[in-house]
């Protein structure tokens, strides 16, 4: 049996900018660098063989610190990137009635802009396939809020889960906390469901 310790990156410049950026740049705040310290420190204790994290500055950044902490050198992977926004949302304000309608609408259509539901929905399959490869039993990734709960509907629809399905998660979980843990468990004895979700946004090391 496989355990995968899923983390959140800490906060970082776009979770408190009043309009919306290009997710490529954004580094942590400060705060989001006193988050990850936390977190660094919760995952010391933890049986860990090995780090991957999402090549975004906000993870990777996030993925440094525990790497320090620990003493384990981390890898990059864009298979666990975040869903990129659509570019006719970057500059907006937050509060922007039509940049809330163009991410509501998100995956509903066809574009040529950001990462739509089927690419990213195939990308989350690609992700665990990586991890249940992998010879490592303990496995932390640095990743993103929306791109987990991507995850999370992959283990519990199956991979034909449709957008709809995915909107039930969304709504249930609206966000998770920066820095959170969540634990999966990925099963090798050839069972028809073999990923199963063992704990979800556990922040309890924030205070």
């Amino acid at each position: 049996m496989k355990t995968i310790y899923f983390v959140r990156h800490g906060e970082s410049d776009a979770n408190v900018g009043e309009r919306f950026s290009d997710d490529e740049t954004v580094s942590l705040t400060q705060r989001g660098r006193s988050q990850a310290e936390a977190l660094a420190k919760r995952c010391a204790k933890l049986p860990i063989d090995a780090i991957i994290s999402s090549t975004m500055p906000r993870a990777s950044e996030t993925a440094a610190i525990i790497s320090e902490a620990i003493g384990m050198p981390f890898e990059l992977s864009a298979e666990f990137t975040e869903r990129p926004l659509p570019i006719s949302m970057h500059g907006r304000l937050r509060t922007d009635e039509a940049a809330r309608r163009i991410l509501e609408g998100w995956g509903k259509k066809t574009t040529e802009e950001g990462d739509e539901f089927e690419r990213l929905k195939d990308r989350a399959g690609r992700a665990l396939t990586l991890l249940a490869d992998r010879p490592e039993s303990h496995i932390l990734v640095v990743s993103h809020g929306f791109f987990m709960r991507m995850v999370l509907a992959r283990v519990i629809f199956g991979e034909e889960f449709t957008s709809d399905e995915l909107g039930h998660i969304l709504r249930a979980i609206p966000s998770t906390e920066k820095s959170h843990i969540s634990v999966f468990r990925y099963h090798e004895d050839g069972r028809e469901d073999p990923w199963k979700l063992w704990v979800w946004n556990d922040h309890a090391h924030l205070g």
